[in-house]
Formats: structure tokens, C-alpha cells, sequence
């Protein structure tokens, strides 16, 4: 189907292939199973559309529940599976924001602002296995330095190493 996407999982030790999500007319990406394996988070933006919306669907099939909308990284899921956290950019308002919520999209915290031209990277986020911090991508200097921050959930300052290009050589400077 010309335009079209869906989403099939293939079990590799028994080879069965099923269809999680019919054929349409979005984007889907950022897929992240869910700790249990029972459910798959997928992040969409229908087609000509702005906003990317996170889903959650059963593995096997079935109805996407909306979960956030306006999110611009993949879900990074806490090691206890009961949150999520991942990058909403703002370019209107010229800044990025780390959100935490619930597994449910619930109770959304602003954990860490950027403003431009620092920025957070959409690349995805990632818990520490303790649960206390949360790395995320940044960059500052219009684009030019970046890093991946060690955000703490203490309320402390990230913490990073920003790699600087200067042609061919490569300098590192500790700290924001």
C-alpha cells in the first residue's frame, strides 16, 4: 500500500509474524516494548501533520491507547517500568524540556529547560538502572558542542562532557 505504514512483529525462535498495526497514513517511530513485553510504546505523526503523538498497544494487537501528545524523542521507561521521560521541544518559545510522567502519560514534571541555542536532542532518553538519573543529548552553541547529560532526579545540575569540533581536532570541556 503506496504511503502507507504498519507495524508487524516477528517471534525469531517460532518465526510467526503478526500485524500490530494496520496500514496508514503516519509516521510511526521511536518503538519501545514495554518492561513486561506485553505492550509496545510507538511514537506517530500523522502524515502532513506537526505533532507526534506516544501510543501504547498491545504486542499481540489491538486498540493504541494515546498516552502524550507533543513529544519529540523516543519514551525512555524508568527500570520499574512506572514512568517514562522523554524531550518536548518548544520553538515557538525557543526551548526544550526533559518531561517525566507516568506510564500512562499522568502527571507530567518539567525535570530540565534548555533555551535556544541550547538545546535537548531527540534522540531518546535513558534511566540509570538505580533510577535516580536520566541521560539526554544536548547540544549548545547553535548545534556546534554536544554532549549527553547525566540529569539528575534530586533536583542537582546535570552533569556532562561537551565534545567541541574544531576541524579535524576534538577538544573536551567538563561542565555546562
Amino acid at each position: 500500500m503506496a504511503g502507507k505504514q504498519s507495524l508487524r512483529i516477528k517471534d525469531l525462535s517460532s518465526g510467526e509474524d503478526w500485524e500490530v498495526l494496520r496500514p496508514d497514513l503516519v509516521v510511526c517511530w521511536g518503538m519501545r516494548f514495554a518492561l513486561n513485553n506485553q505492550s509496545l510504546f510507538y511514537v506517530s505523526k500523522q502524515a502532513g501533520g506537526t505533532v507526534n503523538v506516544l501510543y501504547r498497544v498491545p504486542v499481540r494487537g489491538g486498540p493504541s491507547e494515546k498516552v502524550v501528545v507533543n513529544i519529540d524523542s523516543p519514551p525512555g521507561l524508568s527500570p520499574d517500568g512506572m514512568e517514562i521521560a522523554f524531550v518536548r521541544s518548544y520553538p515557538v518559545q525557543h526551548r526544550d524540556s526533559l518531561i517525566v510522567a507516568n506510564v500512562d502519560g499522568s502527571d507530567e514534571r518539567e525535570i530540565l529547560v534548555r533555551k535556544h541555542p541550547d538545546k535537548l536532542v531527540g534522540a531518546g532518553v535513558s534511566w540509570s538502572p538505580d533510577g535516580k538519573m536520566i541521560a539526554v543529548g544536548a547540544t549548545r552553541q547553535d548545534d556546534t558542542e554536544g554532549a549527553v547529560l547525566a540529569v539528575r532526579l534530586d533536583s542537582g545540575p546535570p552533569t556532562g562532557s561537551y565534545a567541541v569540533d574544531v576541524g579535524r581536532n576534538c577538544r573536551h570541556c567538563l561542565g555546562e
